[in-house]
């Protein structure tokens, strides 16, 4: 099953896939993450038509410039997110 799976994978013109949070509370959760970036990225199925692409959520961490600072704390404002 393993062997069939890796050939489909590697036959395909894209490969997308998808993790959640039962993979994030895992005790092995930083090498799945790792591993499943790996995947798209050896594939070459990263920013093409049908592959992975990152979340349109992280297109502020990109954008040059601040958009401010938090009012009580004065701590720069990243992508959007206050630390709390």
């Amino acid at each position: 099953l393993l062997r069939t799976a890796a050939r489909r994978i590697g036959a395909a013109t894209s490969v997308a896939v998808f993790e959640d949070l039962g993979v994030q509370q895992s005790p092995n959760s930083t090498l799945c993450s790792y591993l499943n970036k790996m995947l798209w990225i050896l594939t070459g199925s990263f920013a093409k038509r049908g592959g992975q692409h990152l979340h349109s959520s992280f297109a502020p961490l990109f954008r040059p410039g601040g958009v401010g600072r938090t009012p009580v704390t004065g701590a720069p404002i990243i992508g959007g997110l206050m630390p709390s």
